[in-house]
């Protein structure tokens, strides 16, 4: 318990920075939370991509194919 109410008594400064100005603690939450959110997007698109390019190998049943050098992807051929 003492621990505590020692913590409460001497408040860190970053915490007095950050609550005298209301507003511009909103302004970097605001901030962070919208980097995350790209973050969030940017991991989602990359799955996205990597699942839809594996798909169709993933599909197939066989231990080896043979594909010529010249051929870019294998969508075409399916």
């Amino acid at each position: 318990m003492k621990l505590i109410e020692q913590v409460r008594r001497r408040t860190p400064l970053g915490w007095l920075q950050l609550s005298h100005e209301k507003g511009r603690l909103l302004v970097a939450l605001s901030g962070i939370a919208f980097a995350d959110v790209l973050m969030f997007m940017q991991l989602g698109f990359q799955n996205a991509l990597f699942e839809s390019n594996t798909i169709i190998h993933r599909s197939m049943q066989a231990d080896m194919f043979v594909i010529s050098p010249k051929a870019r992807n294998l969508a075409k051929y399916v």
